[in-house]
């Protein structure tokens, strides 16, 4: 474009240069005076300056509006362009967002159409079936039954354990005050209840079905189920009242023969002390041991007395003398109760029962209740000639005071 205005510019140069010369030869010739000659070369020097100038700016106006031109026309491209390329983009969105609606709706209708369709086998097949087995299945009908009065049946039953709580209670409260703070009266009023609960079924037993017992009540001696057949015969939870001996007395005397028949029974059984774990060389100044109490209670049997030793009579357990009660006193193992019985077991005899079948897969499993300690030498030398001893058949001393739950 420049070089275009430079040639136009040159040519009209040219022209108007040979235009001038040709005046001014034509002026010369006629005019002979050297005044008239001087005048004529500035007129023409002027004129020629004038041209000049009007041809520049007749060059940039030329310029100035074919830049314009051309950037107007580039302008309109570009938006002619963008206008096309947003057009296509939007048609593309709008095509995609229609075919995603489409796929929701064809979705939608499949999803209605099946729920119609198992609406109508529901209906036509199965619910007639269903309901004919229901009306000639006697176990269906007597269940049906027995779910429309199973809330009556259920408050029938809370309110006949809360005429007998007390007694729970304050049985609850009275082991809590033997044993120690650890025994939580709640979970031992929960056993109890379920207890009676398994008790209960016997009394629409047919004789051939076997009524399952709770873990604890596998151990009660024959003495005890005596009773509670006892019991079930007279169709009341707690023994009829004696002239002359009031309930607290009948509640606790009880109880002693029940505890006395359990410790006959468990000095009666035989229990097998032999074996690697009954060799005192295992019992080391390495050695770690547990409380029985937490013992029970990683193993989850902390609501119940003793239920760890009745169970598993064969684990070896050392009775804490006063020497060694001060001890753990001390390091903080036990609190500095006066006559309370503490027994001390192998920490991996306990973790073996707790991998064995019976425990392994138990939600009460509490392997953190443990707390394992090493003793000191002394206390480790006493129970060697413990375990020795009781290996070799003699007798277990006896307890100072109150079984360690």
């Amino acid at each position: 474009m420049r070089l275009l205005s430079l040639l136009l510019l040159l040519g009209l140069c040219c022209l108007w240069a040979r235009l001038v010369s040709t005046a001014v030869i034509t002026i010369i010739i006629t005019i002979r005076t050297t005044v008239v000659v001087v005048v004529v070369v500035v007129i023409i020097i002027v004129i020629i300056i004038i041209i000049i100038i009007i041809s520049v700016v007749i060059v940039i106006v030329v310029t100035v509006i074919t830049v314009i031109i051309v950037t107007i026309v580039i302008t309109v491209i570009i938006a002619i362009i963008v206008t096309i390329i947003i057009t296509i983009v939007v048609t593309i969105i709008v095509i995609i967002i229609l075919i995603i609606v489409a796929i929701i709706i064809a979705i939608t209708m499949l999803i209605f159409l099946i729920i119609v369709i198992i609406t109508i086998i529901t209906t036509v097949i199965i619910l007639p079936a269903v309901t004919l087995h229901s009306f000639t299945d006697p176990a269906v009908s007597m269940d049906l039954l027995r779910a429309v009065l199973q809330p009556s049946i259920n408050e029938e039953i809370r309110a006949i354990f809360n005429k007998y709580m007390k007694f729970f209670q304050k049985a609850a409260i009275n082991v809590r005050d033997n044993v120690g703070e650890e025994v939580d009266p709640e979970q031992l009023i929960q056993e109890t209840c379920r207890s009676c609960l398994e008790q209960a079924k016997l009394l629409f037993s047919d004789g051939k079905k076997v009524v399952p017992r709770l873990p604890h009540e596998q151990a009660v001696p024959k003495r005890a189920r005596q009773m509670d057949e006892e019991l079930n015969r007279r169709g009341s939870p707690i023994p009829k009242k004696r002239k002359g001996r009031p309930p607290g007395q009948s509640l606790s005397n009880d109880r002693g023969v029940s505890g006395m028949a359990a410790w006959k029974l468990k000095v009666s059984e035989p229990v097998r002390r032999d074996g690697p774990k009954w060799d005192p060389s295992r019992l080391t100044e390495t050695t770690t041991f547990v409380l029985g109490s937490r013992a029970n209670k990683a193993l989850g049997m902390g609501g119940t007395r003793g239920r760890l030793y009745i169970k598993h009579p064969h684990l070896f357990k050392y009775a804490a003398d006063p020497q060694d009660k001060h001890w753990l006193a001390e390091q903080q193992h036990m609190r500095a109760t006066g006559g309370k019985m503490a027994y001390l077991l192998i920490e991996e005899d306990i973790r073996d029962l707790a991998a064995s079948d019976d425990y392994r897969d138990s939600v009460d499993l509490r392997l953190e209740e443990l707390k394992p300690f090493v003793p000191p030498a002394w206390m480790t030398e006493k129970m060697q000639k413990h375990m020795e001893t009781l290996r070799c058949g003699g007798d277990v001393p006896p307890p100072e005071g109150p079984p360690e739950p």
